[in-house]
């Protein structure tokens, strides 16, 4: 038979050879555990989805009263009045909507008295594949979106029952172009020249040979 390894070799030397075995067996059993914890978030992220965080977009700004140049220079005066610093996101109107399924009788407080009787829902065109999309941080027509992008497919009454859900209302045409224009009087935000890239267009997606000015 073999002749045992350990056979010649001291306690101490024994003791030593033991501790070095153990040593090696712990880092063993830690690399392994280290990776299916590593598997188990993979997996996570995975079923998850990685789903983008929500964020608060209902700051107001405050429009202060006062004489602005309306349209094509004509001098209009308003009276104080606030207005959403975003559009409106797609989590805020899909709370609206899940507000208005739980109280039914919500929406016929909300709805907007000439409603035609056709309109029978405040629900955007698509809307379960884009809230769907959106909650995955997934792509619609082409561009990636997630809850805290622009609602779209809204119509107008459809924007009028969410501002009076919310306490508020729709601004008047004067009010939603001074709120844009600013004191100035440009006529965009930033200046008098269109610059695609920063607005909602499109135009900044399509090809130069196409880009037209609005």
């Amino acid at each position: 038979s073999p002749s045992d390894p350990q056979e010649d070799l001291t306690g101490a030397e024994i003791a030593k050879l033991n501790e070095k075995k153990t040593d090696r067996t712990a880092i063993l059993v830690g690399s392994v555990f280290g990776l299916l914890m590593l598997a188990g978030f993979a997996v996570a992220y995975f079923l998850l989805g990685g789903k983008p965080e929500v964020r608060d977009l209902g700051d107001l700004s405050r429009i202060p009263e006062g004489v602005f140049p309306y349209q094509e220079g004509e001098e209009v005066e308003t009276s104080e009045f606030w207005i959403g610093q975003y559009e409106v996101p797609i989590a805020e109107y899909a709370e609206f909507l899940e507000d208005l399924r739980a109280n039914p009788n919500r929406e016929k407080r909300v709805r907007h008295p000439d409603q035609p009787e056709s309109k029978v829902t405040f629900k955007p065109e698509r809307w379960d594949e884009i809230y769907e999309k959106a909650l995955k941080g997934g792509k619609f027509y082409g561009g990636r979106i997630d809850p805290n992008c622009p609602v779209i497919g809204v119509d107008w009454w459809d924007a009028f029952a969410y501002a009076k859900w919310c306490g508020g209302r729709l601004p008047t045409e004067q009010e939603w172009e001074k709120a844009a224009r600013g004191r100035s009087g440009n006529l965009f935000p930033w200046g008098d020249e269109i610059v695609p890239e920063n607005l909602k267009s499109g135009l900044d997606l399509e090809t130069a040979g196409l880009t037209r000015e609005a």
